[in-house]
């Protein structure tokens, strides 16, 4: 008898025990899922590719043009319509969720003269297509003049000086750049 009493007592403290371990690893996890979200300071702003075609760009750039970088596509173009309809918020936030790489603007007045985005190799991922086309067709809808740079390791300032005068000069529209040896294609992309 002492013997199934010590055993049924054994049993009971196991289970009691795993049922305070099983309780207590739940609270640790809706601890974690619940803490507010923690965050860390990102070592620098810009990529190595970034950083490389910003200094180009600010030796390409005229005396009256400001650069300003990864601008909310929102702060460029925003959904035509009646502000605050569920059409206007759905429009909106597709464009409010997304970057773009360099906004070029008159020093003077404030003006949007064109959009510029670094197109790396994540460019031909299939995801990153279609969130290409998208910005290409809302810059074109909108009025943006966008030129698409491929990504390189070093940038010629007078070729890109170049190509900031001819994108500023015609009707706006998407100017894709092919390669790095300075081949411009005109058109929508």
């Amino acid at each position: 008898m002492a013997n199934v009493l010590g055993s049924l007592h054994e049993h009971g403290l196991i289970a009691i025990l795993t049922g305070v371990g099983l309780v207590l690893a739940v609270a640790a996890a809706l601890l974690v899922l619940l803490a507010p979200p923690r965050y860390v300071r990102q070592k620098t702003l810009f990529s190595q590719a970034e950083m490389t075609f910003l200094r180009a760009l600010e030796g390409a750039a005229g005396a009256n043009d400001r650069i300003y970088a990864k601008v909310r596509f929102a702060d460029v173009v925003t959904p035509s319509g009646k502000t605050g309809t569920r059409r206007w918020w759905r429009a909106f936030t597709k464009v409010s969720s997304k970057h773009l790489d360099y906004v070029l603007v008159d020093r003077q007045t404030g003006t949007i003269k064109l959009a510029i985005e670094l197109d790396d190799k994540s460019h031909r991922q299939n995801k990153r297509k279609v969130r290409d086309a998208f910005v290409n067709r809302a810059c074109a809808q909108a009025g943006v003049t966008l030129l698409r740079i491929p990504a390189a390791g070093r940038y010629d300032r007078d070729e890109l000086r170049a190509q900031l005068s001819q994108a500023q000069v015609q009707e706006p529209r998407v100017h894709p750049r092919a390669g790095s040896g300075g081949t411009r294609q005109s058109g929508q992309a």
